[in-house]
Protein backbone atom coordinates (compact mmCIF):
# COMPACT_ATOMS: atom_id res chain seq x y z
CA UNK A 1 0.00 0.00 0.00
CA UNK A 2 2.77 2.53 1.19
CA UNK A 3 4.66 1.37 -2.29
CA UNK A 4 2.19 2.36 -4.69
CA UNK A 5 0.95 5.42 -3.18
CA UNK A 6 4.79 6.33 -3.47
CA UNK A 7 4.62 5.37 -6.98
CA UNK A 8 1.33 7.31 -7.79
CA UNK A 9 3.20 10.33 -5.86
CA UNK A 10 6.30 9.57 -8.10
CA UNK A 11 4.27 9.87 -11.07
CA UNK A 12 1.92 13.24 -10.20
CA UNK A 13 4.43 15.23 -8.64
CA UNK A 14 7.45 14.84 -10.62
CA UNK A 15 6.55 12.64 -13.81
CA UNK A 16 8.66 10.37 -13.09
CA UNK A 17 7.69 6.19 -13.31
CA UNK A 18 9.64 4.27 -10.74
CA UNK A 19 11.72 2.43 -12.87
CA UNK A 20 12.59 5.22 -14.43
CA UNK A 21 13.40 6.66 -10.71
CA UNK A 22 15.31 3.08 -10.25
CA UNK A 23 17.44 4.03 -13.63
CA UNK A 24 17.78 7.63 -12.69
CA UNK A 25 19.12 5.69 -8.87
CA UNK A 26 21.59 3.42 -10.56
CA UNK A 27 22.79 5.69 -12.40
CA UNK A 28 23.79 8.13 -9.65
CA UNK A 29 25.32 5.19 -7.98
CA UNK A 30 27.94 4.37 -10.66
CA UNK A 31 28.98 7.97 -10.73
CA UNK A 32 29.14 7.88 -7.45
CA UNK A 33 31.94 5.12 -7.97
CA UNK A 34 33.44 7.24 -10.90
CA UNK A 35 31.64 5.66 -13.29
CA UNK A 36 29.48 6.04 -16.13
CA UNK A 37 27.22 3.10 -16.63
CA UNK A 38 26.58 1.37 -20.31
CA UNK A 39 22.38 1.06 -20.55
CA UNK A 40 23.59 -3.11 -20.55
CA UNK A 41 25.18 -2.31 -17.50
CA UNK A 42 21.71 -0.78 -15.99
CA UNK A 43 19.90 -3.70 -17.13
CA UNK A 44 22.12 -6.41 -15.55
CA UNK A 45 22.32 -4.26 -12.39
CA UNK A 46 18.45 -3.86 -11.48
CA UNK A 47 17.22 -7.05 -12.93
CA UNK A 48 14.69 -5.49 -14.82
CA UNK A 49 13.04 -6.34 -18.17
CA UNK A 50 15.30 -5.06 -20.89
CA UNK A 51 12.41 -3.36 -22.79
CA UNK A 52 11.25 -0.88 -19.57
CA UNK A 53 14.53 0.11 -18.99
CA UNK A 54 15.45 1.28 -22.24
CA UNK A 55 12.17 2.76 -22.18
CA UNK A 56 12.59 4.51 -19.25
CA UNK A 57 16.24 6.10 -20.86
CA UNK A 58 14.62 6.93 -23.26
CA UNK A 59 11.83 8.86 -21.29
CA UNK A 60 14.74 10.08 -18.87
CA UNK A 61 16.91 11.67 -22.27
CA UNK A 62 14.09 13.31 -23.28
CA UNK A 63 13.16 14.93 -19.73
CA UNK A 64 16.30 16.16 -20.01
CA UNK A 65 16.83 14.37 -16.41
CA UNK A 66 19.85 11.70 -17.83
CA UNK A 67 22.24 12.35 -20.84
CA UNK A 68 22.98 9.59 -23.54
CA UNK A 69 26.52 9.74 -25.06
CA UNK A 70 26.58 7.65 -27.75
CA UNK A 71 30.32 7.72 -28.07
CA UNK A 72 32.06 5.88 -31.16
CA UNK A 73 30.29 3.52 -33.43
CA UNK A 74 32.83 0.89 -31.81
CA UNK A 75 31.85 1.87 -28.18
CA UNK A 76 28.69 1.36 -26.28
CA UNK A 77 26.62 4.56 -25.24
CA UNK A 78 27.80 5.91 -21.57
CA UNK A 79 24.76 7.30 -18.98
CA UNK A 80 24.95 10.60 -17.06
CA UNK A 81 22.69 12.50 -14.59
CA UNK A 82 22.27 15.59 -15.54
CA UNK A 83 21.15 19.12 -13.51
CA UNK A 84 17.85 18.62 -13.80
CA UNK A 85 17.98 14.82 -12.70
CA UNK A 86 19.90 15.45 -9.69
CA UNK A 87 18.24 17.92 -8.36
CA UNK A 88 15.09 15.69 -9.12
CA UNK A 89 16.92 13.18 -7.57
CA UNK A 90 17.37 15.09 -4.65
CA UNK A 91 13.71 16.03 -3.88
CA UNK A 92 12.39 12.73 -4.39
CA UNK A 93 14.66 11.44 -1.86
CA UNK A 94 14.02 13.77 0.37
CA UNK A 95 10.43 13.62 0.16
CA UNK A 96 10.57 9.25 0.67
CA UNK A 97 13.33 9.77 3.31
CA UNK A 98 10.39 12.03 5.17
CA UNK A 99 7.72 9.43 4.87
CA UNK A 100 9.66 6.67 5.85
CA UNK A 101 10.47 8.17 8.77
CA UNK A 102 7.03 9.21 9.31
CA UNK A 103 5.61 5.81 8.58
CA UNK A 104 8.44 4.62 11.49
CA UNK A 105 7.13 6.97 14.15
CA UNK A 106 3.64 6.19 12.97
CA UNK A 107 4.21 2.59 13.83
CA UNK A 108 6.08 3.33 17.31
CA UNK A 109 3.18 4.75 18.56
CA UNK A 110 1.08 1.67 17.47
Amino acid sequence: MVVESLKVDLLKEFNISWTEYLVLCLINEFEKQERNPTPQEIISTSGKNRGWIYRAIRKLNEKSYISFWKGKPFEAGRLYVAVLGRITLRRINAILTRRIRGIRGDSLVV
